[in-house]
């Protein structure tokens, strides 16, 4: 069998060449595109179905989550209603009922302008000076020896919100005059925003 010769000339040989390998190539490349569009379009379809996956879990979970929080919160105001039993039954009762009447008292008569979120008592000892046997100085003199005493004392620390400075003043002020306490010192009286409202939240220490 013997080839027929190519009259072509060259240039259009080499033209039809380059032709048909664009052709083929472009081929591939169309399928490649047309095959990684359509990965593309199926991820999308999928990470959209787990979207909304998520979105149908976390509204299901919702009251889940609503009554664990509400769960932690009543722990703790069970735990602040443990340390104030824990704080009556540690201490004197009829000293304990006459501090809560006096405390009571002094909200009252604020009008309500006065609110008492926690108080804590602890005991603390302190030295007291007294004179004993007489001693010599160098002098000759005789001077009374001091020895030093300890005596127990109590703490009630007390803290809260006011409506301004003003009734925070009247309730230390009803403190000092109730004549319980030995003595009655405002720590700090700052800035709060509850519900929405500018108030006072003071923290007070009475010695007894």
């Amino acid at each position: 069998m013997t080839s027929q010769p190519n009259l072509l000339p060259e240039s259009v040989v080499r033209r039809r060449f380059l032709t048909s390998r664009l052709k083929r190539w472009a081929t591939i490349w169309l399928v490649v595109f047309v095959s990684t569009i359509c990965v593309c379009v199926s991820q999308l379809q999928m990470l959209s179905a787990l979207e909304r996956t998520a979105a149908e879990l976390e509204a299901k979970s919702y009251p889940l989550r609503k009554i664990a929080a509400e769960q932690q919160q009543m722990a703790k105001e069970v735990e602040a209603i443990r340390e104030r039993e824990s704080w009556l039954t540690d201490s004197d009762s009829s000293q304990t009922l006459q501090l809560l009447g006096i405390i009571s008292s002094a909200t009252e008569k604020n009008n309500g302008r006065v609110s008492v979120r926690t108080l804590n008592v602890m005991s603390f000892d302190r030295p007291v000076v007294t004179a004993d046997s007489p001693t010599e100085t160098k002098s000759g003199q005789r001077v009374p020896k001091e020895d030093v005493v300890l005596e127990q004392r109590k703490q009630l620390d007390l803290n809260g919100i006011a409506v301004n400075d003003l009734a925070v003043a009247s309730f230390v002020a009803f403190l000092r005059e109730s004549g319980v306490f030995e003595s009655v010192e405002l720590k700090s009286s700052v800035s709060q925003n509850f519900n929405k409202h500018e108030t006072r939240g003071y923290e007070v220490t009475c010695i007894y």
